[in-house]
């Protein structure tokens, strides 16, 4: 149960808690991970297999199949469409959002508990990363709620066993959203709690019962054996491999490059914006209340993610997701009503007034910007150069974020208030544990923008128009081939029915590599040359920057451009065309990002 709070703090939560859930058909599915759950889990529904997750008919058995498995539910009873694919993501943010509040109560107090609510729920990169689908955020309440369960059973109640089986059963969700790391994590993470606390050695005891354990393997086990029954040697490829090869950088194929580590940590600038910029006030504040025998548990929380990610080999922008709350429940430090210190309390004003200038240079930005116009600049990148954070930003032309400029209006004033409210209410010690709240309200205006800037991009990252233009043309009826890797062009197949080929490039997937499974998908350059000269209907997804390339190859033949996402092209031959009964599109005609 949670804590009770003031009435306009438990409605800013819950109201925060909303806006993800109300917003969850915001942006479109973008490709990679976003498309690989979505359409995987909409290929459950539409098969009726729910035990062997598939992309385009190959088993993608990577990942264990809890999200998989709440995004079809989800599917399967609201129908197709974003809302259905993202309202679990957005569920289990909301459910974050409640643990982290209930687990601050526990460690530090009910206003703490609002705060640390509120901080995580209102955080830049809760939105961002929030608007993706893929495990990270089922991760995080897992590892939270196992965390939660276990302060819960050392507190020497009467249901102390109960919470040892809860936390159980939570770490084995933990495991089936993404992997092993959601029992050793929060493992090591108690532990660690437990070296500098002796005396939570003896309070430990409940959770070493047969019981929890026997409920963990009973929920985490079934589905790894029974799919070690249908691909054999998948157990120890998905161990060594997938999981353990992350972490040392031995994983084959190499899927993915890892974010250098001075971005991921720069990074969090803007993950954590604009509750980073009171971290110092949080550092500095001492607090006279008796602390709880496990209040160290938030930053060997934090500390232990942060080595785990930084010393990981494959280390992405969004493995630290699971150690947020960590810092919300650290960052509620900073308006303690209980402490005491000059220096804290300068501190704060300094944040409060450094947000107040940010608001107030954002909104001349946003006025500069939109007064200059948008010139044409450089193009943007191709996709595979934007699939980093800082790729994302960088690799879209300038012309294509000028539009965005006058967000910064609403933006920057919502700042500057809240950052010019909260320093009035900081400068008298009677309020200034307050000062937090118009901050938060001053971030909505932020939320709102960047939700409206990721679908105003959604074109770059996703392949949605060009899904409806293959449906609009029956492109079921001809071969259809993405020139590139299949987790490019994961969306594709969430946006239309026509069966997908992708060109001659190694599969990731542990089905195809053992046994071959899905190698039909797979054609070359040249089977696509001869279709195309035969009259084949055919409809090629290729970059922009790639048309020369198959203008060369197709040496003349007829073709012309019939859709647009982002700098992502549909290329058809003319008999497709016929075949359609349309005529065909200029190139920029159906060219949403522009």
């Amino acid at each position: 149960m949670l804590p009770r709070a003031e009435p306009l703090v438990l409605a800013l939560v819950v109201g925060v808690a909303l806006l993800h859930l109300a917003t969850a058909g915001i942006p479109d599915v973008f490709d990679e991970l976003p498309g690989q759950y979505a359409t995987t889990a909409w290929e459950m529904v539409e098969s009726g297999n729910w035990l062997v997750p598939t992309l385009e008919g190959v088993p993608r058995l990577q990942k264990p199949p809890l999200v998989y498995w709440l995004t079809a539910f989800s599917l399967r009873l609201l129908g197709h469409g974003e809302f259905a694919a993202r309202l679990p993501t957005a569920l289990a943010l909301a459910g974050l959002m409640a643990v982290t509040w209930a687990l601050a109560s526990r460690l530090h107090g009910s206003r703490r508990a609002a705060i640390s609510a509120v901080v995580l729920g209102t955080s830049f990169g809760t939105v961002g990363l929030g608007k993706l689908i893929m495990p990270e955020p089922f991760l995080a309440l897992g590892i939270a709620s196992t965390l939660y369960c276990v302060v819960r059973a050392v507190e020497k109640s009467a249901h102390a066993g109960r919470w040892a089986c809860a936390a159980w059963v939570a770490a084995a969700l933990a495991c089936l959203s993404k992997g092993l790391h959601g029992l050793l994590l929060p493992a090591g993470i108690v532990l660690a709690t437990a070296a500098i606390r002796p005396a939570l050695w003896r309070s430990l005891h409940p959770l070493a019962r047969p019981a929890g354990v026997g409920l963990f393997l009973a929920l985490l086990l079934p589905w790894p054996l029974y799919i070690e029954t249908q691909f054999p040697g998948y157990l120890r490829d998905n161990l060594v491999n997938e999981q353990v090869g992350h972490v040392l950088d031995t994983h084959f194929p190499r899927d993915s490059a890892p974010t250098p580590l001075a971005m991921l940590w720069l990074q969090h600038l803007a993950w954590w914006f604009p509750w980073a910029l009171f971290a110092a006030p949080a550092l500095l504040m001492r607090s006279r209340r008796v602390s709880h025998p496990a209040a160290a548990l938030p930053v060997l929380w934090l500390l232990a993610i942060a080595a785990g990610v930084s010393l990981a080999g494959q280390r992405q922008d969004y493995y630290t997701m699971s150690a947020w709350p960590a810092f919300a429940l650290l960052l509620g430090r900073a308006w303690d009503d209980e402490a005491e210190g000059r220096a804290s309390a300068w501190a704060l004003g300094l944040a409060l007034a450094a947000l107040a200038a940010l608001g107030l240079a954002a909104a001349g930005l946003g006025l500069a910007v939109g007064a200059g116009g948008s010139s044409a600049g450089a193009a943007s990148a191709p996709f595979e150069a934007r699939n980093s954070i800082r790729g994302a930003v960088s690799g879209i032309a300038s012309a294509q974020w000028a539009p965005l400029a006058p967000l910064l209006l609403p933006v920057g004033g919502g700042l500057f208030l809240g950052g010019a409210a909260g320093l009035a209410l900081a400068a008298r010690r009677r309020t200034r544990h307050w000062s937090w709240l118009p901050v938060a309200l001053g971030t909505l205006p932020l939320l709102l923008a960047a939700m409206v800037g990721m679908q105003a991009v959604a074109p770059y990252f996703g392949l949605k128009s060009i899904g409806a233009a293959l449906e609009a043309q029956g492109a079921a009826t001809g071969l259809v081939v993405f020139d590139g890797p299949s987790h490019r062009a994961s969306s594709l197949s969430f946006y239309t029915e026509a069966p997908l080929r992708w060109v001659h490039r190694a599969e990731t997937e542990f089905a195809t590599r053992s046994r071959g499974v899905g190698a039909e998908r797979f054609v070359e350059e040249e089977e696509i040359v001869r279709r195309w000269r035969a009259g084949a209907p055919v409809w090629l997804v290729t970059e922009e920057s790639h048309l020369p390339h198959w203008r060369g190859r197709l040496d003349g033949l007829p073709g012309e451009v019939v859709g647009r996402s982002g700098t992502r092209v549909l290329l058809t031959n003319r008999l497709a065309q016929d075949a359609a009964g349309e005529p065909g599109l200029s190139p920029r005609a159906d060219d949403p990002g522009r």
